[in-house]
């Protein structure tokens, strides 16, 4: 069965039609033209293994089923070291924190930001550029990094222009070098909000 690939250009079914057959290396022209740039880095990125019989594996769940869930969640903990902090069935470590966020006496569009802001839902180029929306990546503002929900929050130059004048810079440099999400770094500091 062919399928046609994301960008539609060309029609490939298997892995091993991305793989130049003489020398066992990528056809990056081919991948270059079938799939969306974001993409193609994390593609040429995947090691090739060769010698091989095809087969269909996943380690990453109990029943060896590849889904979209597990493999969310394998990519969250390989980048920030632990489950995801928000989950679409409950339970997430977030909760508490979002519990007392609906109790403030703040505006609701602010409640709402914060919200979104905990459970990784800020419209951000980063996450646009994931589910193929955009392909820019750099922050609008300083185009110097990818704008995620850290960089925009927090890493940012004009962000922290913003937290120096507020006079909480310091605690969120802390914060910051434990090498955390944008959103868990809102749910650490959740206690501070009254």
């Amino acid at each position: 069965m062919k399928v046609l690939t994301p960008r539609g250009n060309t029609l490939v079914s298997k892995v091993e039609e991305l793989i130049n057959r003489i020398d066992g290396r990528c056809n990056v022209e081919l991948i270059r033209s079938s799939f969306w740039p974001i993409d193609v880095a994390r593609i040429l990125q995947s090691p090739i293994y060769s010698g091989r019989e095809d087969l269909v594996a996943w380690h990453f769940n109990r029943n060896g089923l590849f889904i979209v869930k597990s493999a969310y969640h394998c990519q969250w903990t390989s980048k920030f070291g632990s489950r995801p902090i928000a989950s679409s069935a409950g339970g997430s470590g977030s909760d508490s924190a979002s519990k007392k966020l609906w109790k403030l006496s703040i505006p609701s569009k602010v409640k709402n930001f914060a919200w979104r802001a905990l459970h990784g839902c800020i419209p951000c180029h980063v996450i646009l550029a994931n589910k193929h929306i955009t392909n820019a990546v750099n922050c609008p503002m300083c185009q110097t990094e990818a704008e995620d929900i850290k960089h925009a929050l927090f890493s940012c130059n004009r962000a922290k222009e913003v937290w120096t004048s507020l006079g909480v810079w310091g605690h969120i440099d802390r914060m910051l070098m434990m090498d955390r999400s944008g959103s868990v770094i809102v749910q650490k500091n959740y206690q501070g909000w009254r």
